[in-house]
């Protein structure tokens, strides 16, 4: 009897454990309107599996150790405690490599409000994905900055120096526009995916960056054209890397929230 009651309150609260899980990701999490990066909350889901991971270990030391319990009802306990053991891994397993995708997110990330949803990754055709790798880089890159602007200025030294401009390449990957992760591989890019991957970068290390449509350049030309934007203390900061200038005086620009650059980006890259 005491075995039925441990079995059932372990059943329970795993079962507890994996709708926090999936109210983590589902439609209806209220904190989803909050823009909850998506490393972030595998790192949530891990966290809740691993406890429930530990649970599973401690009942099957609890079973392994009832000498009097009946053989077969013993048997029937250790393999449902098994089975559950090893979804709790495979699932672990997955929200831990879930969660380096995304750097995790810093304090600054919350001034952000729904200008855009940080980064993700499951959409191919979505300009601003980055790559365990990219963010690795990045924080690199910025490593010695100690201001906002630092790491801002720091990012678009190494585009000058990395990054040239250019399309010879983009016929590996697509007939449009690339994404940020394929301009970062071939270390080259036009305007727009320029922006993007400095966007990326950016927005990996903690700034508030956004995808900027330039209409008059800083010469007073008629272009169209695009750069990035960091917004540091409420102060936009405008960034080309394709026009190789740091705090550029574009004429007539619009920032685009990532409900607009999205679309826009999947257009230019024919998707």
């Amino acid at each position: 009897m005491q075995l039925i009651i441990f079995l059932i309150a372990f059943l329970g609260f795993n079962l507890f454990l994996f709708k926090v899980v999936g109210w983590l990701w589902s439609s209806d999490n209220p904190k989803k309107a909050a823009n909850i990066p998506y490393g972030q909350k595998a790192q949530a889901a891990k966290t809740i599996l691993d406890i429930t991971r530990k649970m599973a270990a401690g009942a099957k030391a609890y079973v392994d150790g009832q000498t009097a319990m009946d053989p077969q009802v013993k048997k029937v306990a250790q393999q449902l405690i098994d089975g559950a053991k090893e979804y709790i891994d495979n699932a672990g397993d997955l929200f831990e490599m879930l969660s380096l995708v995304i750097p995790p997110t810093k304090p600054i990330l919350n001034k952000m409000g729904d200008k855009y949803s940080y980064i993700i990754t499951e959409d191919n055709n979505h300009p601003f994905q980055v790559t365990p790798y990219i963010a690795e880089i990045s924080a690199k890159i910025v490593k010695d900055a100690s201001t906002e602007k630092g790491k801002a200025q720091a990012l678009f030294d190494w585009f000058v120096n990395s990054i040239k401009y250019g399309d010879s390449k983009r016929y590996l990957h697509h007939k449009g526009y690339r994404t940020a992760a394929e301009v970062f591989n071939d270390q080259e890019g036009v305007c727009g995916e320029m922006a993007v991957l400095f966007v990326v970068m950016a927005r990996s290390v903690g700034l508030s960056s956004n995808y900027v449509s330039v209409f008059i350049d800083n010469k007073g030309d008629k272009v169209n054209h695009a750069c990035a934007v960091v917004n540091i203390n409420y102060k936009n900061i405008f960034i080309d890397p394709a026009y190789y200038t740091f705090d550029i005086n574009h004429h007539f620009v619009k920032i685009l929230t990532d409900k607009e650059a999205v679309p826009h980006f999947k257009q230019m890259r024919g998707a």
